[in-house]
């Protein structure tokens, strides 16, 4: 087995059961800052754990080093870590719930940090943009499940607004799953009764079901769901630029 990676984009490296990863001493994980998250300091922070994936660091089962001590371990990757942080940022990639993501948007708004935010669907979710200005929603891009609110069918508008009076909050991409799930399984448990495999088989023969704003069709893996959108804030209004689908349907 080598000791150093080969040039690639990407590199899968599934364990053998009862075996060790090979590239331990070579691989790691950490978070980096061009500012210091505790006071905004402009300075470069981060820390690092080599031979370590994410969970170990959110989990605080081990203690991070700082990013200034990556040199001891390698000083080439030091080295290209700090050609990144000096070319300058063009937009912020932000994944998260709705909660942190507004927390992050309004954090860079307060640092005066100004950067094209590129996320999931919580960029767009109302849950968000209720908790943020004009100025702070304006202009972000988000790539997930398609939400409701950008629909143009009165029969959609109006069950958004019925959802909102009935549970106290907004509609979202994950509102819409659920709901199509529980009708889809209806309408499934209708023609083939409550027995188990024979839903489960039912499920798996789903073709061109259509929901609330996609069609559901399985796949090989059990997946139903093959339609994303793509959308951009004006402002605080989510406008959806348009639906992409997987190769095939």
């Amino acid at each position: 087995m080598r000791d150093t990676l080969p040039a690639a984009a990407t590199l899968v490296h599934p364990r053998l059961p009862g075996s060790t990863y090979p590239f331990g001493g070579i691989s790691g994980s950490g978070v980096a800052f061009t500012r210091n998250p505790a006071n905004g300091i402009n300075e470069f922070y981060g820390e690092f754990l080599v031979n370590a994936q994410g969970e170990d660091v959110v989990a605080g089962i081990r203690t991070p080093l700082p990013v200034e001590q990556m040199p001891k371990w390698n000083k080439q990757v030091h080295k290209q870590l700090l050609e990144i942080k000096d070319k300058g940022a063009d937009s912020l990639i932000l994944f998260g719930r709705p909660a942190d993501v507004t927390l992050v948007i309004k954090q860079m708004s307060d640092l005066g940090i100004k950067l094209t935010t590129i996320g999931n669907a919580s960029i767009v979710a109302q849950t968000t943009l209720n908790n943020l200005s004009s100025a702070e929603a304006d202009g972000g891009y988000a790539i997930g499940g398609m939400i409701p609110q950008t629909s143009t069918d009165t029969k959609i508008l109006d069950w958004t607004k019925r959802v909102q009076e009935k549970y106290k909050v907004p509609a979202d991409n994950f509102t819409v799953s659920y709901y199509d799930t529980v009708y889809m399984v209806k309408s499934i448990i209708e023609k083939v009764g409550c027995d188990k495999a024979a839903i489960r088989d039912a499920l798996a023969a789903t073709k061109d079901w259509k929901g609330m704003l996609i069609s559901y069709q399985a796949d090989a893996q059990g997946d139903l769901a093959h339609t994303l959108g793509i959308y951009r804030n004006k402002g605080k209004t989510p406008e959806l630029t348009g639906p992409i689908k997987e190769s095939g349907y």
